[in-house]
């Protein structure tokens, strides 16, 4: 995968990480509380001055729906989580 810009690995993957996070429409304290870290972890993740463990990476792509090959730059494929319950019911068939 060739990246355009001139991003560090750090920066890379907290880029990934706050781009998915606003697609799904969180907060970073509401992602902090949902893994078990704080909203300033999340900001250190985002920015590119940490990087999570792999324990975190588990719960992060847990809870952001993809996949850690997506965070960690191996594809550029963001799967959505196809399992949320529809709002719209089919009719029954009599």
């Amino acid at each position: 995968m060739k990246r355009e810009t001139a991003l560090t690995d750090q920066e890379f993957i907290g880029s990934r990480i706050a781009n998915v996070r606003r697609l799904r429409n969180m907060k970073q304290v509401d992602l902090g509380a949902a893994i078990g870290v704080t909203d300033q972890t999340i900001s250190n993740w985002e920015v590119g001055l940490r990087t999570p463990r792999a324990d975190y990476l588990s719960k992060l792509c847990d809870e952001l729906q993809c996949s850690a090959d997506y965070i960690l730059g191996i594809t550029d494929e963001l799967p959505f989580n196809d399992t949320a319950p529809s709002e719209e019911q089919d009719e029954p068939v009599d």
